[in-house]
């Protein structure tokens, strides 16, 4: 699976794991949730244009904020931190390995 939620379910898990995000709510709900606020979010920096007539100072730290919201405050540490971004990219090194295996080489016949 290739895409935001194949990112998402790659991240999570890793974030709950180490006390980043809450995992007091089922994971496919807040993957969902935080798909969907991320495309909101990124669609509206596309259009350049106020959502609905509103207009913020600092869109990117609504969205921080909203991010927090929706997982929870991070309730690991430093130690938990590096542990994560360790994990996560051992895990997208690895998933990126697997797709660049699905690519024929250069000049082959499929």
């Amino acid at each position: 699976m290739l895409g935001p939620a194949s990112l998402l379910y790659t991240a999570l898990p890793v974030w709950r794991r180490n006390r980043l995000g809450h995992a007091d709510w089922p994971l496919d709900d807040q993957a969902y949730a935080l798909q969907a606020l991320m495309t909101g979010f990124l669609g509206a920096i596309a259009r350049r244009q106020a959502l609905s007539g509103v207009t913020v100072d600092g869109p990117d730290r609504v969205m921080a904020a909203a991010v927090t919201a929706l997982l929870g405050p991070e309730e690991g540490g430093p130690a938990d931190v590096r542990a994560t971004a360790e994990e996560g990219a051992r895990l997208l090194h690895e998933k990126r390995q697997a797709e660049l295996s699905l690519i024929p080489p250069a000049g082959s016949r499929t």
